[in-house]
């Protein structure tokens, strides 16, 4: 699903955050997560990234509203040296991990960075000495890292901070979810929001376009999330959706703005 977006580039980070009536979006598809217990997972998914010493996530992500602990998504277990996640703290902060074999590296954005009921394009970046956050294709903030990521068995999620005894579920919509075993640098990001990706970009491990089912209809024997990459085996499990109707559900709809 290609979302269109006219993003003034040359100003400050601060307008991006502040006056998204700049931004406008035409989407098609896309899956609502209704922040109770949705999610989808791919197990084992480690094995596409481990032994990486580079690493990229990204997503176009609509919250509904905002709340502590909303899991976007990323590897996450809890345990081992290979986690690459985002969770929305409270007051429009996101919290953003890498867990690598040197340690846990970070970095925390300020408040109001997520806005919600808009979409927004999020990229989070390991390149081998720094982690960094861009958000509509600015760089954010940045911090210090280092390691590999190194698990063969951490699970994938999306629409949840995949750890046990937390309901840390999203609450929105989600589309267009990639993950790559290199760093994107920021006009390979800033083109994937004009450039809907093939599937058959160099290092792309993860690709889910969410262009599937009959938009708000009964998408019940909808049972995975298609992988543009490979033959089924990176495809991730719906769970717990109704998959009928507006919410919790494949939907599109036309949104022009705000």
């Amino acid at each position: 699903m290609k979302k269109l977006y006219k993003i003034y580039q040359n100003l400050p980070v601060l307008i991006f955050l502040l006056f998204p009536a700049i931004l406008f979006s035409q989407s098609n598809q896309y899956l609502h997560f209704d922040k109770v217990d949705d999610f989808a997972i791919l197990n084992e998914a480690g094995q596409y990234v481990d032994g990486a010493t580079e690493l990229t996530m990204t997503g176009w992500f609509y919250c509904d509203e905002l709340s502590y602990g909303q899991g976007y998504g990323g590897f996450r277990s809890g345990s081992g040296d290979g986690e690459f996640y985002l969770i929305q703290l409270g007051s429009g902060n996101m919290e953003c991990r890498l867990k690598s074999t040197t340690g846990l590296h970070e970095y925390v954005t300020p408040a109001n960075t997520i806005i919600p009921q808009i979409w927004q394009h999020w990229a989070w970046v390991y390149d081998g000495s720094s982690v960094l956050l861009y958000v509509n294709g600015a760089l954010i903030g940045s911090s210090s890292a280092s390691g590999t990521f190194s698990s063969s068995t951490v699970p994938f999620g999306i629409g949840k901070s995949l750890l046990g005894g937390f309901n840390f579920y999203f609450g929105g919509r989600i589309d267009e979810v990639s993950v790559w075993d290199k760093a994107l640098d920021q006009s390979e990001i800033q083109d994937m929001i004009d450039n809907e990706l093939t599937g058959s970009e160099d290092n792309l491990q993860l690709y889910y376009k969410f262009d599937q089912g009959e938009p708000g209809g009964n998408n019940t024997a909808i049972t995975h999330l298609i992988c543009e990459i490979g033959s089924g085996e990176r495809d991730a499990e719906l769970m717990n959706f109704a998959l009928t109707g507006e919410t919790s559900n494949f939907n599109g709809t036309l949104n022009p703005g705000y």
